[in-house]
């Protein structure tokens, strides 16, 4: 589908209907990869939803370029697993102010031409990298989501980087897993086969509603079950607090020793 990139073109009816269609897939879409993203970083999946549309909000109202989509990425999620486990996720709030803080500064020093100096093959390697930790990240969703027998197992579970989902047990079975397969083939197809026929409707948006009706007209009624998203994170909540005024996270000092780490 194209989105609408501003210019002297009319927004009419059935250009509405595109963007509707886009912001429906894109915001469904989210939802279970910002929580597979959450364990890869090593943070709670709430976390991870609330920064999802945090800052899908600010990048839609002050975005930098028409159609930009933002929301959790498997780049930065794969680099702050570590930092989470060994120093606590109040170091990677610090470390998400600092990063929008150079960037902010790279921008007003019109750093971004620089980027035409990165090789074209290192571009390639790190698409190609991203594209493995969002693939492995999704393996995660295929273990049990009370796996974890204490504190320590459960945090190991968040922490593992882009490959700590294999790491332990955990794994479904028998016929959760059988139907969890057969979903993600029917999902697959969709989304590989459905462009073929028409592009009138987002073929991801296809798979989901395609995926979720036959979860809860065929499996369910069957008497088997797949594990959702809510069985992994609530999606339910109060608006975000300020970490600083919120009492779970205790914010280290901003100092010399904060800033090294």
């Amino acid at each position: 589908i194209e989105a609408y990139c501003g210019g002297s073109a009319a927004i009419t009816p059935a250009l509405a209907w595109k963007e509707t269609l886009c912001g429906l897939t894109v915001s469904l879409a989210q939802v279970p990869e910002a929580v597979s993203f959450s364990f890869v970083a090593g943070v709670d999946p709430f976390v991870g939803l609330t920064a999802a549309w945090i800052v899908g909000v600010i990048t839609a109202l002050a975005g930098g370029r028409p159609a930009m989509i933002c929301g959790a990425t498997g780049a930065i999620a794969a680099v702050v697993g570590d930092l989470v486990y060994v120093n606590g996720i109040e170091y990677l709030f610090w470390a998400v102010i600092v990063m929008g803080a150079l960037q902010l500064a790279l921008g007003v020093l019109r750093a971004d031409k620089l980027v035409r100096l990165i090789p074209h093959p290192v571009m390639i390697g790190f698409c190609n990298g991203l594209a493995i930790v969002i693939g492995l990240a999704q393996f995660s969703l295929f273990k049990r989501a009370d796996h974890g027998g204490d504190d320590d197992d459960a945090h190991r579970r968040l922490s593992g980087g882009a490959f700590g989902a294999f790491e332990g047990g955990g794994w479904i079975g028998g016929t959760e897993a059988l139907c969890s397969a057969v979903l993600t083939l029917v999902s697959f197809a969709t989304c590989l086969l459905l462009p073929r026929l028409t592009k009138r409707v987002p073929s991801s948006l296809v798979a989901i509603v395609l995926a979720t009706t036959l979860e809860w007209a065929v499996v369910r009624p069957l008497g088997a079950r797949t594990q959702v998203v809510s069985d992994f994170a609530s999606v339910r909540g109060t608006l975000p607090t300020p970490v600083w005024f919120d009492d779970e996270y205790s914010m280290p000092p901003l100092n010399s020793e904060t800033l090294g780490i």
